[in-house]
């Protein structure tokens, strides 16, 4: 495994949870990982439709999850066999990338519909090609979040039932915590897996000091709706990963840092990095997607993304996630 993170402090701004296993991923790396969760899941706000969604799956023709954050509450709520094919019958699973998928299927379940492109728009398109819009979806999603798939159905004549799995909220570190990530500084990267672990920061640490959190460090975006939030607030992408899963983000992170013409004092400075260094870094760590294809993966809530995972596995998806 490549060990090009060595000696790097990479921030790590997931929930808690999944937070453990990115930092995992990057001390094998060889890096340091500075954790400050700036985001977290909490239940819907009315929790009956969930419930009445997970006591009826079989009544649909396809169940769609956007994350693995969702993947793990349509375990849950199925029980320990309710997604076998035996007692799912022709009701189909349908999962916005791998590691989403993954979590569906160490439940049992089999045959899970996972699109080649690793977004919503990959999603709708896949869901489309199987006859969904002639059919009943449920789509059990995050209270925020991109709805292409949702109104993509509707829009194409079928019946769907979007419903709210989990809410992603701000993070509530404590005074030591905070004080910890600022005694941490600097930090040579800031790894950022949805758009709302970005905003998190800034929610959590007001504007001026979550920018001399980055100040200096490269602002990793898992794909362009993270890329998106974080030019809102006017801090340029150093690298949008090529591929929506943590381990590409890492590879790709790791060629970066260690291209010969960025230095790690320029990391992250604020200007972006030139489009070919990016190409080079991406090349260089050994994967085949295009730039041009960066990080279409996050187009679902990666919060939801957010997720779970199989994060330090070879998860495509995240974390919103997300999601995140």
């Amino acid at each position: 495994m490549a060990s090009s993170l060595a000696g790097r402090r990479i921030l790590v701004t997931r929930d808690a949870e999944k937070a453990r296993s990115t930092a995992a991923a990057i001390q094998r790396r060889g890096g340091i990982a500075v954790v400050f969760p700036t985001i977290a899941f909490a239940p819907p706000a009315d929790a009956d439709p969930l419930h009445r969604a997970l006591s009826s799956l079989t009544s649909y023709d396809h169940v769609v999850v956007s994350s693995p954050t969702g993947a793990g509450i349509l375990v849950a709520g199925a029980g320990p066999d309710g997604l076998r094919p035996e007692v799912l019958g022709r009701t189909r699973l349908a999962a916005v990338g791998r590691s989403t998928a993954a979590v569906l299927e160490r439940a049992g379940a089999t045959g899970i519909r996972i699109p080649d492109r690793e977004d919503g728009d990959g999603l709708l398109a896949a869901l489309l090609a199987d006859g969904a819009a002639a059919g009943r979806t449920l789509v059990l999603r995050a209270e925020v979040g991109r709805d292409v798939v949702i109104e993509g159905l509707r829009e194409a004549g079928g019946a769907v039932d979007a419903v709210v799995a989990y809410r992603t909220v701000t993070a509530s570190p404590t005074p030591p915590e905070v004080a910890a990530l600022q005694a941490a500084l600097p930090i040579d990267a800031a790894l950022f897996l949805s758009p709302s672990a970005f905003d998190g920061l800034f929610r959590i640490l007001g504007d001026a000091a979550a920018r001399e959190v980055l100040r200096g460090a490269l602002a990793v975006a898992i794909g362009p709706t993270t890329a998106q939030a974080m030019v809102v607030r006017n801090v340029a992408p150093g690298l949008v990963s090529p591929r929506p899963d943590l381990d590409t983000v890492l590879d790709a992170l790791a060629a970066l840092l260690s291209f010969p013409s960025v230095p790690p004092e320029r990391a992250g400075a604020g200007d972006g990095f030139p489009q070919e260094t990016l190409a080079g870094a991406v090349a260089d760590s050994g994967r085949s997607s295009p730039p041009e294809r960066a990080g279409a993966g996050d187009g679902f809530p990666q919060e939801t993304l957010a997720g779970a995972e199989a994060d330090s596995g070879r998860s495509r998806d995240s974390g919103h996630g997300g999601s995140a």
